[in-house]
């Protein structure tokens, strides 16, 4: 929109056209849902859930069932420095 008066601005977009580029794609949803993963600790059989790739893990359920005592996400980092060892459920 050209408002009168005022010179018109350029913009990114106009920059990426001259020099021939096009601005990137959004990231389709199903592109970034089919990479969460379900894990389970090979050791407990507690389960877990990663919903972004390198994101937090949370933990899911209990070996038997049961609602985890903490339901908070942690890093990788900290899940197998506390002594579990994650691996994707086979599905």
């Amino acid at each position: 929109m050209q408002l009168s008066g005022y010179p018109k601005l350029p913009t990114r977009f106009d920059e990426e056209q001259d020099y021939g580029h096009l601005p990137l794609p959004l990231p389709r949803r199903e592109a970034v849902m089919a990479q969460s993963r379900d894990l389970i600790d090979i050791r407990s059989g507690d389960l877990f859930h990663q919903p972004v790739p390198y994101g937090l893990v949370y933990p899911t359920c209990t070996a038997d069932g049961e609602a985890p005592p903490s339901q908070r996400g942690r890093t990788w980092e900290h899940l197998t420095a506390s002594g579990r060892e994650l691996q994707p459920v086979s599905r």
